[in-house]
Protein backbone atom coordinates (compact mmCIF):
# COMPACT_ATOMS: atom_id res chain seq x y z
CA UNK A 1 0.00 0.00 0.00
CA UNK A 2 1.53 3.59 -1.16
CA UNK A 3 2.08 5.82 1.81
CA UNK A 4 2.61 9.72 1.71
CA UNK A 5 5.51 9.44 4.70
CA UNK A 6 9.25 10.29 4.19
CA UNK A 7 11.13 6.99 4.05
CA UNK A 8 15.29 6.55 5.32
CA UNK A 9 17.56 4.03 5.31
CA UNK A 10 19.73 2.92 8.47
CA UNK A 11 21.83 0.81 10.08
CA UNK A 12 21.05 0.41 13.29
CA UNK A 13 23.68 -1.16 16.13
CA UNK A 14 23.53 -5.39 16.99
CA UNK A 15 21.63 -4.35 20.42
CA UNK A 16 18.89 -1.89 18.29
CA UNK A 17 18.26 -4.88 15.75
CA UNK A 18 17.69 -7.40 18.26
CA UNK A 19 15.42 -5.49 20.67
CA UNK A 20 13.66 -4.89 17.14
CA UNK A 21 13.58 -8.14 15.93
CA UNK A 22 12.68 -9.45 19.08
CA UNK A 23 9.79 -7.32 19.48
CA UNK A 24 8.88 -8.18 15.64
CA UNK A 25 8.76 -11.75 16.63
CA UNK A 26 6.52 -10.99 19.66
CA UNK A 27 4.26 -9.09 17.89
CA UNK A 28 4.34 -9.95 14.36
CA UNK A 29 4.18 -6.09 13.76
CA UNK A 30 6.88 -5.29 10.84
CA UNK A 31 10.53 -4.83 11.91
CA UNK A 32 10.08 -0.79 9.87
CA UNK A 33 6.46 -0.46 11.59
CA UNK A 34 8.59 -1.09 14.93
CA UNK A 35 11.36 1.23 14.08
CA UNK A 36 8.88 4.32 12.95
CA UNK A 37 6.70 3.63 16.24
CA UNK A 38 10.43 4.20 18.47
CA UNK A 39 11.21 7.22 16.52
CA UNK A 40 7.86 8.13 16.70
CA UNK A 41 8.26 7.76 20.65
CA UNK A 42 11.08 9.79 21.16
CA UNK A 43 10.69 12.66 19.00
CA UNK A 44 9.97 15.29 21.42
CA UNK A 45 13.51 14.44 22.63
CA UNK A 46 15.30 14.54 19.67
CA UNK A 47 13.29 18.36 18.99
CA UNK A 48 14.60 19.55 21.89
CA UNK A 49 18.01 18.68 21.21
CA UNK A 50 18.18 20.10 18.21
CA UNK A 51 16.63 23.33 19.98
CA UNK A 52 19.69 22.96 22.35
CA UNK A 53 22.39 22.62 19.41
CA UNK A 54 20.50 25.45 17.27
CA UNK A 55 20.69 27.59 20.39
CA UNK A 56 24.27 26.72 20.98
CA UNK A 57 25.15 27.50 17.48
CA UNK A 58 23.48 30.99 17.63
CA UNK A 59 24.59 32.22 20.97
CA UNK A 60 27.33 30.05 22.67
CA UNK A 61 28.26 31.98 25.22
CA UNK A 62 24.42 32.21 26.52
CA UNK A 63 23.72 28.66 25.58
CA UNK A 64 27.01 27.79 27.87
CA UNK A 65 25.79 30.17 30.37
CA UNK A 66 22.23 28.16 30.92
CA UNK A 67 24.43 24.99 30.55
CA UNK A 68 26.47 25.85 33.28
CA UNK A 69 23.34 26.45 35.43
CA UNK A 70 22.12 23.11 35.17
CA UNK A 71 24.89 20.99 35.52
CA UNK A 72 25.66 20.92 31.80
CA UNK A 73 29.64 20.32 30.69
CA UNK A 74 29.67 21.86 27.02
CA UNK A 75 33.02 21.97 25.30
CA UNK A 76 32.49 24.18 22.44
Amino acid sequence: MPTDRRRMNITPSDAVWAAIDELHLISGKPKAGIAAEMLDAIAPAMIQQARLLRQLQQTPEQAREQGRRIGLIINQ
